[in-house]
């Protein structure tokens, strides 16, 4: 039987991103998800960065939680995450709670946090408090 997009579940960033906004909602944010790719063009940032999901902004805070793609290599993030820092956005890198250690090692020395996410086990998406890269 094929699937329909109806049918087709979102990716595990996707849901991520989406979690990330409702949180924002609870905390009383505005927030929007956006990919990656027209982030980088509103913003004039020509950074390629295959390994950056779904992008949470919250305008009012001009702070941005950055998805990564967790089948991609984190170091082309790295440019692009020190574009959007450069910029004047506050930046936070949502990674897999088991790849934590990875990213501080890619993204030591950029002026960003890390937060880790993980699935519990009633598929709730779950988010670790920033941390220094």
């Amino acid at each position: 039987m094929a699937t329909t997009s109806s049918d087709a579940q979102p990716s595990v960033e996707r849901r991520v991103g989406e979690a990330a906004v409702r949180a924002w909602h609870v905390a009383g944010e505005e927030s929007q998800l956006v990919p990656w790719a027209s982030l980088a063009e509103h913003l004039g940032n020509t950074v390629a960065a295959t390994a950056l999901g779904p992008v949470i902004l919250v305008p009012r805070l001009r702070h941005a939680e950055c998805v990564l793609a967790t089948a991609e290599p984190w170091m082309s993030a790295r440019h692009a995450l020190r574009a959007l820092v450069d910029q004047g956005w506050v930046v936070n890198a949502l990674v897999p709670l088991g790849e934590l250690g990875t990213a501080h090692e890619v993204f030591r020395g950029l002026p960003l946090r890390l937060q880790g996410w993980w699935e519990r086990d009633d598929r709730v998406l779950a988010f670790t408090d920033p941390e220094v890269a």
